[in-house]
């Protein structure tokens, strides 16, 4: 079984290029992004849970103008790469946290949103 610290090196090392090479994401998310579409929601802030490199949040500002995006990613460098795409004044927070133990209190997110993120949960 693949410890965190294992995963969190391997998305690491994964970061530089992951936007070039992430087509089931791509194509995940923009199901996902597609059925969100249709909902009556104004969310004040939105967990994007496994952000990556923040190309989901990229979409959800656009949809939810007014809404405060949380990315939340085990790895630093996809943050990192995600914080560098997002415009200087957007509500944007970047969290390096672990998906299972939210560093967050209940209730905290009108939305979350997780592209992939269950084939490296444990214990889904």
């Amino acid at each position: 079984m693949l410890q965190l610290r294992d995963i969190r090196r391997r998305f690491d090392r994964a970061a530089a290029g992951f936007d070039d090479a992430d087509f089931v994401h791509a194509v995940t998310r923009d199901g996902l992004f597609r059925r969100l579409q249709p909902l009556l929601l104004k969310p004040a802030t939105i967990l994007d849970l496994g952000s990556a490199t923040g190309a989901m949040g990229r979409l959800l500002r656009k949809r939810f103008k007014r809404a405060h995006i949380v990315s939340l990613d085990l790895s630093y460098a996809m943050l990192r790469r995600g914080r560098r795409d997002r415009p200087w004044f957007s509500r944007s927070s970047f969290v390096q946290g672990d998906a299972h133990q939210l560093p967050f209190a209940d209730a905290s997110f009108d939305i979350v949103v997780a592209n992939q993120a269950l084939p490296w949960a444990p214990n889904p």
